[in-house]
């Protein structure tokens, strides 16, 4: 029973994230954007993590679907 409400809870949020798309990525980019830098002599694994973010970021924004013109 408790698998059943897991799905069917996971299956409602992915319902939701795909209706309100453009609200998540705006607030993804915001919140990226709010990160500061990594300082030079600071925590290895912040740095990797703001790299990975700022890459996935990247990428995100530069394979945005843009339908065709009719």
């Amino acid at each position: 029973m408790h698998i059943l409400i897991a799905a069917l809870t996971l299956a409602a949020v992915y319902a939701w994230a795909v209706a309100h798309q453009l609200i998540l990525y705006y607030i993804g980019a915001v919140l990226v954007e709010q990160l500061p830098p990594p300082a030079p002599n600071g925590s290895a694994v912040y740095r990797y993590f703001y790299s990975v973010i700022q890459i996935l970021a990247a990428n995100l924004k530069r394979t945005q679907f843009t339908p065709p013109k009719p």
